[in-house]
C-alpha cells in the first residue's frame, strides 16, 4: 500500500509539469491579453516559447540521464518549475515572461519524464502492476488541469482581468506544497541507479518513428487548441461555469 501512496505522490509532479505549468497558461491567457493589450502573435509566443523550453528540458534530461539519478531530475525540475511559476504572477514584462514560460518547460520535462522512469521500474516483475501504476502516474496532468479548471477562472471572474497575476501566484503555491510529497516518493521509491538503468540499452529509434510520428502529430493538433479555446470562449461571451465545465472535461 505504501507503494501506491509513493506513485500518487509521484504523480503530483505531473500535475505540476503539465497541469500547471503547460496547460494552465491557456485559462489564463484571455485576461492577460486584454490586460496587458497583447495581439494574438504575443499570446500565442508565450507557449512557443514553453514549448521550445519543454524540447530542450526533455534533450538536458536525456543527456544527465547518464549523470544523474532520475530522482534527482525530479527534484531539479520541481524546483525550477516551482519558481518560473511564482515568477510569472509578479512581472508583466513580455521578456521576463518569456524567460519565466521558458524555465518552466526547461524544468518541466523532467519532472515528466524522470517520475516515469521511476514508477516504470516501481514493479520490475509485474507487467500489470507497472502499467496500472504509470497509468495512475500520468493521470496526475488531468488532476492538474482539473484543479485549474475549478480555481483559476474564478480568480479572473472575481478579481478582473487585471487578477491574472494571483493565478500564477495560486499554480506556484500549489506547485511548492505538491513538492513536499512528490520529491519525498522521488527519493523514497526504489529504482536503479542511471547507469544500470541506461548504459546497456539501445534506444530502437527506428522502431519508434511510427510512434513518435503520431505523438509529433498530436502535439501539432492539441497545443493550439489548449493554448486559445478558452480565449475563443471568452470572445463568444461564454460563462465562467461553461469555461469551468468545458476545461475540466
Amino acid at each position: 500500500m505504501r507503494v501506491w501512496f509513493m506513485i500518487f505522490g509521484l504523480a503530483l509532479g505531473t500535475a505540476v509539469s503539465n497541469g500547471f505549468a503547460r496547460f494552465g497558461y491557456g485559462l489564463i491567457l484571455p485576461a492577460m491579453k486584454a490586460d496587458l493589450h497583447w495581439t494574438y502573435t504575443t499570446a500565442g509566443w508565450i507557449n512557443t516559447i514553453n514549448a521550445l523550453g519543454y524540447l530542450l528540458g526533455a534533450l538536458l534530461a536525456l543527456y544527465f540521464n547518464q549523470k544523474l539519478a532520475p530522482r534527482f531530475l525530479f527534484l531539479y525540475g520541481m524546483i525550477l518549475t516551482t519558481i518560473a511559476l511564482l515568477l510569472s504572477g509578479v512581472t508583466d514584462n513580455i521578456i521576463i515572461l518569456s524567460v519565466m514560460r521558458l524555465l518552466a518547460g526547461i524544468g518541466g520535462a523532467p519532472v515528466f519524464i524522470a517520475g516515469a522512469a521511476i514508477v516504470a521500474t516501481t514493479w520490475p516483475h509485474s507487467t500489470s502492476k507497472n502499467a496500472l501504476a504509470i497509468a495512475i502516474y500520468f493521470s496526475g496532468a488531468g488532476f492538474g488541469i482539473l484543479v485549474t479548471a475549478i480555481s483559476l477562472p474564478i480568480i479572473i471572474d472575481i478579481g478582473s482581468i487585471s487578477s491574472w497575476p494571483y493565478a500564477w501566484l495560486l499554480m506556484g503555491g500549489l506547485s511548492a506544497l505538491a513538492c513536499i510529497p512528490s520529491v519525498y516518493a522521488a527519493f523514497t521509491t526504489h529504482t536503479p541507479t542511471s547507469n544500470q538503468a541506461t548504459t546497456e540499452i539501445s534506444i530502437p529509434i527506428y522502431k519508434l518513428l511510427p510512434s513518435l510520428s503520431g505523438y509529433f502529430l498530436f502535439s501539432a493538433g492539441y497545443i493550439v487548441y489548449m493554448t486559445f479555446v478558452v480565449a475563443w470562449l471568452r470572445n463568444q461571451g461564454a460563462s465562467v461555469e461553461l469555461i469551468i465545465l468545458c476545461w475540466a472535461t
